[in-house]
């Protein structure tokens, strides 16, 4: 009898070795269904995958789903129909939603409060509540743009700057909202805003730029990808940005994202998008871990990284200050 016992318990113990127990987050073991709202070459979008894939370490398999919203937003529902049957077959083990248009187009309409899945966003520039979050099976992170401390950025490394214009591509969700939250802090900023464009096309966004050169002392681009040229062609985020800033002229600008001082903008404390993507694939794990998803209160970006856009610099024959210097991360040089 002793010696059945003792062969039953080497056997235990041979198949745990053989054949050990897995964690729900054991490599792959997990699925996660991620709905972005934009196109899958959008900087943004690039980011938060980043951000995603390093949070999620392989510990879950990743699908990703695009609405591609900031370029076609007219397609917008119909792929949300098509990320919803995706999902169904799918059958994840949770969902993360980035970007407001994957709240109100796939989150809203079809998981909150209506499946027992769990859901984390992240980028959503709206107050939670415009969503209905925080809901029974939804929680996540918010993106906000860091406008105070870019605009005094900006007067450090050039003094003379009091007045700024605002500049983004309108009939976009995004550019709403993010407005909303511009005019709700700029109160706090020791700035007067001028005016806040919404131009439709790159003519307008142009002759936009153009008067603002006149009222301002310095201009806040963000969000003009797509913007269609004479042609009807949506433009990348470079060429916008090159345009609309050569028609602003010698003067200095600034921006609430990395990619659009890369792209010719001065400088910028921007809101990372890899900060999203990480934020939210920790939250992943902890429900995944058993957390539940009403003990995870939803979050918002504080950090911001100081990024100057050096040929730029020289351009505008400015110089940068010692006390940024030695934090600024230089692009375009």
């Amino acid at each position: 009898m002793r010696c059945m016992t003792t062969i039953a318990v080497l056997a235990v113990v041979i198949s745990g070795l053989l054949f050990p127990v897995q964690s729900a987050l054991a490599e792959g073991d997990c699925s996660i269904f991620v709905v972005m709202s934009y196109h899958e070459d959008f900087p943004w979008s690039q980011e938060v995958k980043q951000g995603l894939d390093a949070g999620l370490a392989g510990r879950c398999s990743a699908e990703y789903f695009y609405l591609d919203t900031k370029l076609h937003p007219e397609n917008g529902e119909a792929l949300a129909q098509e990320a919803l049957s995706r999902y169904q077959e799918l059958a994840p083990d949770l969902v993360i939603a980035a970007d407001d248009n994957a709240q109100s187009m796939f989150v809203v309409p079809y998981l909150k409060d209506n499946a027992d899945t769990p859901v984390v966003f992240c980028g959503v520039n709206a107050e939670p509540e415009a969503y209905g979050y925080p809901a029974s099976n939804v929680t996540g992170v918010l993106e906000r743009f860091l406008v105070c401390r870019s605009l005094e950025l900006l007067k450090e490394i050039a003094p003379e700057v009091e007045k700024v214009a605002f500049l983004m591509r309108g009939g976009l969700t995004t550019t709403d909202l993010l407005y909303n939250q511009i005019k709700a802090d700029i109160g706090g900023c020791d700035f007067a805003a001028v005016g806040y464009a919404e131009p439709e096309t790159l003519a307008e966004a142009v002759a936009q730029a153009q008067a603002f050169a006149e009222t301002s002392d310095a201009l806040f681009l963000e969000h003009v990808e797509g913007l269609p040229d004479a042609n009807g062609n949506a433009l990348s985020t470079s060429d916008a940005v090159a345009a609309i800033l050569a028609a602003y002229g010698a003067k200095p600008s600034t921006g609430g994202s990395d990619f659009t001082v890369r792209d010719g903008v001065l400088c910028s404390v921007v809101d990372s998008g890899k900060e999203q993507g990480s934020l939210a694939a920790e939250m992943a794990l902890q429900i995944l871990d058993g957390a539940a998803v009403a003990d995870l209160p939803i979050i918002r970006n504080h950090t911001g990284r100081v990024v100057v856009n050096a040929a730029t610099l020289e351009e505008l024959g400015l110089s940068l200050p010692e006390s940024v210097g030695e934090e600024a991360v230089l692009v375009g040089q």
